[in-house]
């Protein structure tokens, strides 16, 4: 599933309700923050996440990550996370 290169008023809490949801991809939603992805937590299915492009999003953003579980592939190119 991809997205439209905006972000919602209410970040991506519209996507919560996609429980088995495995593949996302927000490449390029260059308005979304490290907040709004937080709002991916309730995603315990998903397991291809791609990020690449999401300019704002920094390593403060990963944390909410870390509740993926299922999550086997993770794209960060072009973010302002620092890998290593």
């Amino acid at each position: 599933m991809s997205l439209p290169t905006f972000a919602w008023p209410r970040g991506l809490h519209p996507l919560s309700n996609l429980t088995r949801l495995t593949a996302l991809s927000l490449r390029g939603c260059r308005k979304l923050t490290n907040q709004a992805v937080e709002a991916l937590r309730p995603l315990q299915q998903l397991r291809q996440l791609c990020l690449c492009g999401v300019a704002r999003l920094s390593d403060r953003g990963l944390g909410g990550l870390a509740a993926l579980g299922a999550l086997t592939q993770l794209e960060l190119g072009h973010t302002r996370v620092k890998v290593g």
